[in-house]
């Protein structure tokens, strides 16, 4: 029945159309209520817009030096975010309400990010559930509130791995050449957005290199070159007016931040426990455990196999992928000295197409616990023992 529904051309649009309007909706809900003055960094950010568009309302294109001092006037960040807030920041009296107005960019390229990435790599469906619980997680709706270089750096590091995806499965040679292009361009926009997408895309990027090499397939290890060359033209300017900047960004946020707040030193198991600690925080127990459950029921075999969409041997393939990414992801940021819960964001999408293919484990009789799960963080908290209660039964059938 939902794959006949879903099988109709207008009602994956639609939904995804729905829950872009519906979590932008609510966010802007909240920013009208919500008259707290911005803090420090927020305050930076939102200063930087404007004089961006102080500087984009007299603009001299075909001067050097114009766009000498245009790439100067943010040396610390990249301006992508600061261009892209300055028009919004235009409209009316300057405050962060008005530049958030750029999310519904930001998180349009996001959820058709996520759902394209669960679709490729499972179905429509784990897709659409996908994008349902990563609108909730509670770190991404915070992270949605503020101004910061965040959401950008989310939407870009997402759209550009899911490009590679999309590369890594083409079987046409045109279809491989520009997924790859669209992966470089994506990555640009993201250096262009914060430097640390690297961190997120690097490990990959190497893996993905060195499959093509293992395999000798030297045309597909060509247009991976061609994808990376094709990000050059959108950061290099900025990078190349700003590079002296660069070598103290390292220090000022990362060694110091870390002495000042008390993080664990790289030598010691808590700094590589930080993060998963922290992720039933980010993400919180209802998300976490009835897609958990399900899979532990999954492997057991107390669901029927033939309604198990897809197979494990079939998903295989693609929980692995997700799971390198989510791996080298962890391993970077661990190693980071400073410990910021805003540094996982980019892996919390991957890890809500996790939890959507544990959460459609649940089928049959059971189908019930996912329904159940998508609302209990709006009316009941107690609707996250369901799943404990569902075990209690299976354990008797």
């Amino acid at each position: 029945m939902v794959k006949q529904i879903l099988s109709k051309s207008w009602v994956v649009p639609l939904l995804l159309a729905m829950v872009w309007l519906g979590s932008n909706g609510l966010d802007r809900l909240w920013l009208a209520m919500d008259q707290t003055v911005p803090a420090w960094d927020q305050s930076n950010h939102l200063s930087y817009g404007l004089e961006y568009l102080q500087t984009l309302r007299s603009p001299n294109l075909l001067s050097g030096e114009w766009w000498r001092s245009f790439w100067m006037l943010s040396p610390k960040y990249p301006p992508l975010t600061y261009i892209v807030n300055a028009p919004f920041q235009g409209l009316g009296s300057p405050g962060s309400d008005l530049a958030l107005l750029s999310n519904w960019l930001w998180s349009g390229i996001l959820i058709l990010s996520v759902y394209g990435l669960g679709k490729k790599l499972f179905n429509r469906e784990i897709g659409l559930w996908a994008v349902a619980i990563m609108v909730l997680i509670p770190r991404l709706i915070h992270s949605r509130l503020i101004v910061l270089l965040d959401s950008p750096l989310l939407a870009f590091t997402l759209l550009s791995f899911t490009c590679l995806t999309y590369w890594k499965e083409a079987k046409g040679r045109r279809a491989q050449w520009l997924w790859a292009i669209a992966a470089g361009v994506a990555l640009g926009l993201g250096l262009l957005s914060k430097q640390s997408i690297i961190f997120y895309l690097f490990f990959p990027l190497v893996g993905l290199g060195l499959w093509t090499l293992g395999t000798k397939q030297w045309q597909r290890f060509a247009q991976l070159l061609v994808g990376l060359l094709a990000s050059i033209p959108l950061w290099y300017p900025w990078y190349r007016t700003n590079w002296i900047y660069l070598f103290s960004t390292a220090q000022n946020s990362n060694a110091i931040p870390a002495t000042l707040e008390g993080d664990p030193p790289i030598n010691t198991l808590a700094a590589w426990t930080y993060y998963w600690q922290d992720l039933p925080n980010a993400l919180s127990w209802v998300w976490l455990i009835p897609p958990l459950v399900g899979v532990i029921l999954s492997l057991l075999n107390r669901f029927p196999a033939s309604l198990q969409i897809p197979s494990w041997q079939e998903a295989k393939p693609g929980l692995l992928w997700l799971g390198y990414y989510y791996g080298g992801t962890y391993l970077i940021c661990s190693a980071i000295q400073n410990k910021d819960d805003r540094y996982i964001l980019p892996y919390l999408p991957i890890v809500a197409i996790f939890l959507a293919f544990g959460l459609t484990r649940w089928c049959g009789r059971w189908l019930w616990v996912r329904w159940g799960t998508l609302r209990s963080p709006f009316w009941s908290p107690w609707v996250t023992y369901f799943p404990f209660l569902a075990v209690m039964a299976l354990s008797k059938s």
